[in-house]
C-alpha cells in the first residue's frame, strides 16, 4: 500500500512539474516580440549590403488586398482564431486561419517590398466576438462558421465560443524583420539610398530560419 501511494505521489508530482514547465514556455507571439526587440532598427534609405534588417513604417498596398472575414475591413493580413471554452480547462483553439498578401513599408526614406509568405506576427486582436448555447453570435461570425463547415457543430447545443480577428491594414504602422534582397523598383522615386544608388528597392522576405516577423505593438513602432 505504501509503495502504491509513493508511486502515485511521484507520478502526480511529475505531471504537475510537466504542466508547470509547459505553462512557463513562451508563446509564439512572445518569441516574435523578443526577436524583434533584440534586432536593431534600420531605415529603408540606410539599408546596405546586409543579410537581415528590421524596418518600421506605414503599410501601403502593393496590389490587390484582402477583405477581413469578420469586420469586412480592407487589409494585407488577417488571422482568425476560434476557441471553445472547455469548463475549468479554459479556452481551447479549434480553428486558426490566416492569410497575407505582399505589401509596401514606407518609412519616409523609401519603400520596402515585404514578401508576406511565411510571415509570423504578434498583432493584438482588432475584434472579438462570442457565441453561446443560448445566444448565437452576430451575423458575421455565424456566416464565417457556416462557410468553414462550422468546426464547432459537434458542440452546437452547448458551445461557448470566442472568435478573434487580428489585422494589418493599409495605414497601420508596423515593424518587420526579414532577410534583405533587392529588386528593380517600378517607382524609382520611392527608392532609398543604397545599392550604389541604382533604381532598386529593398525587399524583405523570410529569414534563414524560415519566417518573416512583424508586429504593430505600440512599444515597438512608436519608438522608431
Amino acid at each position: 500500500m505504501f509503495v502504491e501511494c509513493a508511486i502515485f505521489a511521484f507520478s502526480l508530482t511529475l505531471v504537475i512539474s510537466c504542466l508547470w514547465r509547459l505553462a512557463d514556455q513562451p508563446s509564439e507571439g512572445e518569441k516574435i516580440l523578443r526577436r524583434l526587440r533584440a534586432s536593431p532598427q534600420t531605415r529603408v534609405g540606410d539599408v546596405a549590403e546586409q543579410e537581415t534588417a528590421r524596418l518600421t513604417g506605414n503599410v501601403r498596398s502593393a496590389g490587390e488586398g484582402l477583405r477581413a472575414p469578420l469586420s469586412g475591413r480592407s487589409c494585407v493580413y488577417y488571422k482568425i482564431t476560434l476557441e471553445k471554452l472547455l469548463g475549468g480547462a479554459g479556452w481551447h483553439e479549434i480553428l486558426c486561419e490566416q492569410k497575407a498578401v505582399d505589401f509596401l513599408l514606407d518609412d519616409g526614406t523609401g519603400r520596402a517590398h515585404v514578401r508576406s509568405a511565411s510571415m509570423k506576427t504578434a498583432v493584438p486582436a482588432d475584434r472579438e466576438q462570442g457565441s453561446s448555447w443560448f445566444r448565437d453570435g452576430d451575423e458575421e461570425l455565424e456566416a464565417f462558421l457556416r462557410e468553414r463547415g462550422d468546426p464547432s457543430k459537434e458542440w452546437r447545443y452547448e458551445r461557448v465560443l470566442r472568435c478573434r480577428e487580428h489585422l494589418i491594414a493599409p495605414g497601420d504602422r508596423v515593424t518587420v524583420l526579414g532577410a534583405v534582397s533587392w529588386e528593380q523598383d517600378p517607382e524609382p522615386s520611392s527608392a532609398g539610398r543604397g545599392y550604389r544608388d541604382a533604381p532598386k528597392r529593398v525587399v524583405l522576405s523570410a529569414l534563414p530560419e524560415g519566417s518573416l516577423m512583424a508586429s504593430d505593438r505600440s512599444d515597438l513602432v512608436h519608438d522608431a
